[in-house]
């Protein structure tokens, strides 16, 4: 039983003058969408460039890996750092804090996981653990720290650094 050897692999780790460090990661969404949604549409089956831009908030989805990231950094790393890039419409920067108790209780999760199914030979049903006492508890504080994650810069396109050789997204097309 017990937990498998885990870790996480940020993007980058920021160092400080201080020595804090603090994990980096880094989202790119991609600017494509499919074009026209009836088959008379001049774009029907195609792509387009349709960039909605950075996101202002971390997906829930995120929150253990980032977390994650910060346990593996070590006990005096108390907060991340999300890039959300967008293609055409610049960078938003967030930042999240360490949640203890949360990375407690993931980490229950994951040892069950593992004795329950991994150890077991066992493979996991559907929602193996909807009806797991404090789970659902785990799945809020998930959105809640999601929710919690603050703003602390935007950077506008024209600031970011692109590679002068990645401008064309469409054969024979260019960057719009």
């Amino acid at each position: 039983g017990g937990l498998p050897l885990i870790g996480a692999s940020p993007d980058a780790v920021v160092r400080y003058p201080n020595g804090t460090l603090q994990p980096l990661e880094v989202k790119s969404h991609a600017p494509f969408a499919q074009g026209g949604s009836t088959r008379k549409s001049a774009t029907y089956g195609k792509f387009t460039v349709r960039d909605p831009g950075p996101r202002d908030r971390v997906a829930a989805w995120h929150v253990p890996q980032i977390q994650m990231e910060m346990m593996c950094l070590g006990e005096g790393c108390t907060s991340a750092l999300f890039l959300s890039s967008s293609a055409t419409r610049g960078v938003t920067i967030l930042q999240m804090g360490r949640d203890d108790a949360y990375l407690s209780s993931m980490l229950s999760l994951a040892g069950s996981f593992q004795s329950d199914f991994v150890d077991a030979g066992q493979p996991p049903p559907e929602d193996f653990f909807a009806d797991r006492k404090g789970y659902a508890e785990f799945l809020n504080r998930t959105l809640e720290i999601a929710e919690g994650a603050e703003v602390v810069a935007r950077i506008p396109d024209e600031q970011v650094q692109r590679s002068p050789s990645n401008v064309k997204w469409f054969l024979g097309g260019r960057r719009r």
